[in-house]
């Protein structure tokens, strides 16, 4: 276990799939909680500006009391108490200055939820990034540490190796030089893992050194293979290619956030223009 990665980390230390540290991330990271809240009170000021369509109901009430001289300066018998009711419904047919209101907070809205789609997407990216990051470096230092063991080992022997077997002073010194060099790149290793991990962690808005585990099992050789065989079938001849590309293309002009968003703001202003 510590070689595998690079350090003994706590049983309860936290595991964590690419979905799951993606999760973890949307659900902690503040840029995009900013922005998740950003919607919603969009989605409030729509339902805010579309309220005026729907009729409005105003009840009214009053309740009186009538004193000795109000009855008896009346002829027929009168009740002390009186009430009074009223209910009003009242629905707008047309504004204009209403319509233009709506007509911006759906706009408002649309831009929203595209800037919070752009922040999901650039969180998503650099969560694969940093998971890919940690795998890397740790897997990096690792094989430093499992380098510096066997130069270590060496140079245990090299003493009774150069008095018994008469081997040459040289490899000894050799092997003095590439203990030191071993140690520097554990050195540098290590610092490159502590970078990565501190990144990540700080996606998941946990201190730098919050300790986790990360599963390896979908950027393994063979998930790798099954995927790009399965990518092969689809692409096996030049037009299923053409294809393809595309709905590739097809697909990100329609989903181009930029686009989308150039879009929505031109449109508001021809609103803006017209009220």
């Amino acid at each position: 276990e510590a070689l595998k990665y690079g350090a003994y980390l706590p049983d309860d230390a936290s595991h964590y799939t690419v979905v799951e540290a993606i999760s973890r991330a949307l659900s902690h990271y503040p840029d995009y909680q900013s922005a998740l809240e950003a919607t919603r009170a969009s989605e409030a000021s729509v339902g805010k500006a579309s309220a005026s369509i729907y009729p409005q109901i105003k009840a009214e009430g009053t309740a009186t009391w009538r004193d000795d001289n109000a009855i008896n300066n009346l002829e027929r018998s009168l009740s002390r108490d009186g009430y009074r009711g009223s209910l009003i419904v009242e629905q707008e047919l047309f504004s204009k200055q209403s319509s233009t209101e709506r007509a911006l907070a759906h706009q408002n809205r649309d831009l929203s939820g595209i800037s919070e789609s752009e922040s999901r997407d650039r969180l998503t990216k650099s969560v694969e990034s940093a998971y890919l990051s940690v795998l890397e470096t740790t897997e990096q230092f690792v094989n430093a540490q499992q380098n510096r063991l066997i130069i270590d080992r060496l140079r245990e022997l090299s003493w009774p190796r150069e008095r018994f077997e008469s081997r040459p002073a040289w490899e000894r010194s050799r092997l003095e030089v590439e203990h030191l060099s071993a140690s520097i790149a554990v050195n540098d290793a290590e610092a490159a893992r502590s970078s990565a991990t501190a990144l990540l962690n700080s996606l998941f808005n946990m201190p730098a050194a919050a300790p986790f585990r990360l599963d390896t099992g979908a950027f393994s050789v063979q998930s790798i293979y099954a995927h790009f065989s399965a990518l092969s079938r689809i692409v096996a001849t030049t037009d299923d290619e053409k294809k393809v590309t595309a709905f590739f293309q097809e697909s990100a002009q329609k989903g181009n956030k930029a686009l989308l968003s150039t879009r929505i703001q031109v449109e508001r202003a021809i609103v803006q223009k017209s009220a």
